[in-house]
């Protein structure tokens, strides 16, 4: 058995969950997109996971976002931001977001954390119950002179950022982990509009009634690419409504679908 097989069906298949998941997650954690993604939307950089090594998983890459599935789920998530190549223009990027109106502190990031956790369906209760949290506000040392921002001081006299991050960590952690072990469920938090744009969760256990999306998997990897391709649409809507174990939404513009 081939456990890196990876078949144009499955490809179908797969993409159309993933992208199911996607605008599931974007319109429950109220990501800021006018339209549900379809595959006009996905961009090279998008991948998918051998189903038979890894079970589902993958990534959905558009022009402005990151969705990174794992485990059967939507793992990471990621708002995109145009690339950064030098230290004079990550400080100029920190010095414009200092300058931004915040409407969050700590507590109010906190909170808007565990909202939007609760909406993409991870209980309040057992972060409480089973984990410690921390929130921690960035911040930087600018260098312009005269330099006003509207955030308040940071650590050591820096500036504060309008950027929350808010983690959380199993209670039961070994301590060989370090103070702090690797965060179960990680969010960043971007406080002028109150909007989430990055999320990781590494702990199956915050995702619960979680299902493997694509089912029969066996069946769908036994047909062969040959005979793929020579399918009509219709037999293509088919495999959807055949091997999907979750609903789908009509996926506009069938090309473009990533190799």
């Amino acid at each position: 058995m081939e456990k890196f097989l990876i078949t144009l069906a499955y490809k179908h298949v797969a993409m159309a969950v993933m992208l199911a998941l996607a605008n599931d997650f974007t319109k429950k954690a109220e990501i800021p997109i006018t339209r549900p993604l379809t595959l006009a939307d996905v961009q090279q950089g998008s991948h998918f996971s051998p189903p038979r090594l890894n079970g589902f998983g993958g990534s959905v890459v558009t022009s402005n976002h990151f969705f990174g599935f794992s485990r059967g789920y939507l793992a990471n998530f990621k708002k995109l931001e145009p690339s950064i190549n030098s230290d004079a223009a990550q400080q100029a990027r920190n010095e414009e977001l200092a300058k931004s109106p915040n409407s969050l502190d700590s507590s109010g990031a906190y909170d808007f954390a565990v909202a939007c956790l609760s909406r993409i369906g991870v209980a309040p209760v057992a972060l409480k119950s089973n984990y410690t949290h921390k929130v921690t506000q960035r911040s930087f040392f600018p260098r312009a002179k005269g330099f006003v921002a509207a955030q308040g001081t940071g650590p050591r006299g820096s500036t504060l950022l309008p950027v929350f991050d808010i983690e959380w960590a199993f209670k039961g952690a070994s301590a060989q982990a370090g103070p702090y072990p690797v965060p179960a469920i990680a969010l960043t938090i971007f406080g002028p509009t109150k909007e989430l744009v990055e999320l990781h969760i590494t702990d199956d256990h915050l995702v619960p009634g979680k299902t493997q999306p694509v089912k029969d998997v066996e069946k769908l990897l036994a047909i062969k690419d040959a005979d793929f391709t020579a399918y009509t649409e219709q037999q293509k809507s088919d495999l959807l409504s055949r091997f999907s174990a979750i609903p789908l939404l009509p996926i506009e513009d069938q090309a473009g679908q990533p190799k």
